[in-house]
């Protein structure tokens, strides 16, 4: 027999942490104990062997890592849902990690409906053992829906990405002659901000990083992250924080409308992958690119389905020179009693 248990920060969470992701490990330290869901509350539950009297503690089977998130249904409401970032099972011989998967799934649905949540979803990737796993947890389920997601993308400190930032910095180099906009460092006062995060949102355009929403679960690296003007009027920006001390995700990069073929993008990335990555690397062959070199090493870039100009400068730019190129599909499951929504 198997018991679930709702983790806790009372809880030695280092032993659960091997069964998660090592960028994932971090966000055990924020979960919830109490049943509130509110938007942007995390919160996990494990199963673990029971051991023989002899041997100290439980053994960690499996957990379910998740979050209270946002999202809008398929007729454009508003709701939240509770999406299931991960689960992790033991690799131990034997196991049957699909049976102990669906335990750990049926009790967050149980949990998530007596929250009333609108739905459950799960994050995976398009392709591969995770993929294929959620596959077979689903097997047995029907209802589930599929919505394309984010494309995550990981470069790393090496040749071929130093060639991609020449190339980048060539045609930034001539888009800014002829173009009215400047790049200029994200300012730290956030009142200052305020009044061009109430325009995002008025107009349905990309939002700035907003220290309000419960949603976002990071905060920016001021040093790495800058605005474009035009005039006294800021028309985009690229916002990039730290995942680990080497890796450094470029977050939130936008354009407003009729800016995005201005040059600007390029030179947004062109300017901060120098500065993150190859700070003193110049045209010579003599440099390195390994971990005693300075520089950030590794890079994530995020794109949303969505965002169609985005993608297609991934596409073309980045996808040549990555270390790994994953589509992110979300699973989702609206509750019959919400089925109104």
């Amino acid at each position: 027999m198997h018991s679930i248990k709702k983790l806790s920060l009372r809880d030695d969470l280092s032993v659960w942490e091997p069964l998660l992701a090592p960028l994932l490990r971090p966000c055990l330290q924020k979960i919830k104990h109490g049943c509130l869901f509110g938007e942007g509350d995390w919160y996990a539950w494990g199963i673990a062997e029971k051991r023989s009297w002899f041997l100290r503690g439980d053994r960690p089977e499996a957990i379910l890592l998740s979050r209270v998130i946002p999202w809008l249904t398929d007729s454009d409401e508003p709701c939240l849902m509770l999406n299931v970032v991960s689960i992790g099972v033991t690799r131990a011989k034997g196991f049957d990690a699909v049976s102990i998967g669906s335990l750990l799934l049926d009790h967050a649905i149980t949990e998530a409906v007596d929250a009333d949540l609108h739905g459950i979803t799960l994050t995976t990737p398009s392709e591969g053992k995770y993929h294929k796993f959620i596959d077979e947890l689903l097997a047995a389920h029907q209802g589930w829906r599929l919505r394309q997601g984010k494309i995550v993308a990981h470069l790393s400190r090496c040749q071929q990405t130093y060639q991609l930032l020449q190339r980048l910095e060539h045609v930034a180099e001539r888009s800014c002659r002829s173009e009215g906009w400047t790049i200029d460092s994200y300012p730290t006062d956030l009142a200052a901000m305020k009044s061009r995060i109430d325009r995002s949102r008025a107009n349905g355009w990309g939002v700035p990083w907003d220290p309000t929403d419960h949603g976002c679960d990071w905060s920016p690296a001021w040093e790495v992250s800058r605005v474009v003007q035009s005039g006294d009027e800021i028309v985009g920006w690229l916002i990039c924080h730290y995942v680990q001390p080497d890796l450094l995700r470029y977050g939130k990069l936008w354009m407003d409308p009729g800016w995005e073929t201005s040059g600007a993008p390029l030179a947004l990335l062109a300017q901060l992958i120098r500065q993150a990555h190859f700070p003193h690397h110049n045209n010579s062959n003599e440099f390195g690119f390994g971990a005693s070199h300075p520089g950030i090493h590794r890079g994530c870039f995020i794109s949303h389905s969505n965002n169609t100009k985005l993608n297609r400068l991934m596409v073309n730019k980045f996808k040549p020179v990555a270390d790994s190129w994953v589509q992110i599909d979300q699973r989702y499951f609206y509750f019959k009693s919400q089925a109104k929504l």
